[in-house]
């Protein structure tokens, strides 16, 4: 008898076990939480964009409306010169930075947008011993081009800066022909 009641305790237990588990299966939730997402200044953003501050060459980077980067080499009336010479090939280094303020690595690219986009250039310098070096610098500079045509893009390490300078190739090109309009600096998290 002691047996039955031992087995019959234990049944109950384990029907009472599943009742209290059940399948886990439901239907719908709807959870309403709080969300905040600011929109920061490029100078602020989790991805930071802004001149170097050591480089003579940070005369060329503004921000037009206080909050975005934008980079002038001539071709308005605000700039000391018209633009880059022409059948030549110009390198302006160390023009602007990227700061990775985030919590994870991310592959940096440039997609160019203008009349002669191929003409320009961007690279970053990774050399740790020399930061300030351009990308075509002595063969201790270890470079990658922003460039995903090139298949070549830059990572930037959480809390890690690289200095971004550009090459200008006007061979072919005209007096007053356009090199580019605009640069989207595009950061993905590292696969």
């Amino acid at each position: 008898m002691r047996r039955r009641t031992i087995l019959a305790a234990f049944g109950t237990a384990a029907a009472g076990t599943t009742a209290t588990i059940g399948t886990g299966a439901f239907t719908s939730v709807d959870a309403d939480r709080s969300l905040s997402i600011a929109v920061a200044d490029d100078d602020a953003a989790l991805l930071t964009l802004g001149p170097v501050p050591s480089s003579p060459n940070a005369a060329y980077v503004r921000s037009d409306d206080g909050e975005t980067l934008a980079v002038d080499i001539g071709g308005d009336d605000t700039a000391d010169a018209p633009g880059v010479n022409a059948d030549a090939v110009t390198r302006i280094n160390n023009l602007f930075r990227i700061t990775n303020r985030g919590t994870q690595p991310v592959t940096v690219t440039g997609e160019k947008g203008g009349d002669n986009p191929g003409a320009a250039t961007f690279a970053v310098n990774y050399s740790t011993e020399h930061p300030h070096l351009p990308f075509w610098g002595p063969e201790n500079a270890t470079f990658h081009y922003l460039d995903p045509d090139r298949g070549q893009n830059a990572t930037v390490g959480v809390g890690r800066t690289v200095f971004v300078s550009l090459e200008v190739d006007t061979r072919g090109l005209s007096p007053g022909d356009n090199v580019l309009r605009s640069v989207t600096i595009r950061a993905e998290r590292e696969r």
